[in-house]
């Protein structure tokens, strides 16, 4: 259908599309067969709206106090015209559940956006997870030798200390101090909640495996509570705003693979930025006309003067 469309257009119109199918006429072509479809299934529905008519009783979508939009598809009313949902979130298009089109939209049609590479920060709460377990892993476990069930055991014990943070106080009460966890979520309780003797200061030779286990576990509690707290009183680094890089601008993109004398030279060719109007991703141009789409902070600006 979309080359359809486009077919139609270039014959139109002077101006002729002939590059891949973007993400604009692929709607399009979705809006006009959700067209053909509502016009198949809910025409007197359509009509009636169209007109200022009363719907029927026995009508299928009486309920979902329908509208149409702009474009004339029938859509779901409700309360949600004024929240911060798209559109499409507030007001679903109506469409009849065991139609063929409407299990291709379902599972069709999906644009990924990822995160530029070599910047894992932008991963957000699930990198710093691993960051948190990698390295209190590392310094608690060392080099000891351990089987796959004791291995599979400090795993789990270790994302139970993981998921047992405080997000924020349970009650406004002057006596209670019960903070709420990710652990509530799952069983209703802090995971941590189940009383363990303190084996911190008993040797290792001295425990059986199932206790050496659970050692290693208070041990990266202990270590993650610390740095935790510590990470809640912060000092911020950046005092002050700099300007965002510019577009055209001449920059130096970082590779730690390589040498800085080996570092690839390019321009500014777009600039994308984020919700807090910031610069947090640029697509970089190269000489050789390959275009790389880098992390802000791995591109260095060169002190040129205009």
């Amino acid at each position: 259908m979309c080359y359809v469309l486009r077919f139609i257009h270039n014959v139109k119109n002077i101006e002729r599309l002939a590059c891949h199918l973007p993400i604009k006429e692929l709607q399009r072509a979705e809006i006009y067969l959700v067209q053909l479809v509502q016009q198949g299934e809910f025409a007197e529905k359509i009509e009636n709206l169209r007109k200022g008519a009363t719907v029927p009783s026995n009508s299928k979508v009486k309920s979902l106090n329908c509208f149409l939009d702009e474009s004339g598809i029938l859509r779901v009313g409700g309360r949600l015209k004024y929240s911060d949902l798209s559109l499409d979130e507030k007001h679903p298009i109506v469409l009849p559940d065991k139609h063929p089109l409407t299990l291709i939209i379902v599972s069709e049609n999906i644009e990924w956006k990822f995160i530029p590479p070599r910047s894992p920060n932008f991963g957000g709460l699930w990198e710093a997870g691993v960051k948190s377990f990698k390295h209190h892993l590392k310094r608690v476990v060392g080099n000891a030798h351990l089987t796959l069930e004791e291995f599979l055991t400090i795993i789990l014990e270790i994302e139970s200390v993981l998921n047992s943070r405080p997000l924020t106080p349970l009650s406004t009460e002057f006596d209670n101090f019960e903070t709420l966890s990710p652990g509530h979520f799952l069983i209703g309780r802090p995971l941590t909640s189940i009383v363990e003797p303190d084996l911190l200061n008993i040797s290792e030779n001295r425990l059986s495996k199932w206790k050496k286990i659970t050692k290693y576990s208070q041990q990266i509690w202990r270590l993650w509570k610390k740095d935790y707290l510590n990470t809640l009183q912060q000092r911020s680094k950046w005092m002050f705003s700099k300007n965002n890089v510019k577009l055209g601008a001449l920059v130096l993109i970082k590779d730690e693979n390589m040498p800085s004398i080996m570092w690839l030279t390019g321009r500014i060719s777009e600039i994308i930025i984020s919700k807090d109007e910031k610069v947090r991703v640029v697509n970089v141009l190269l000489p050789t006309g390959r275009t790389l789409k880098r992390n802000v902070r791995d591109v260095c600006v060169l002190p040129i003067n205009d």
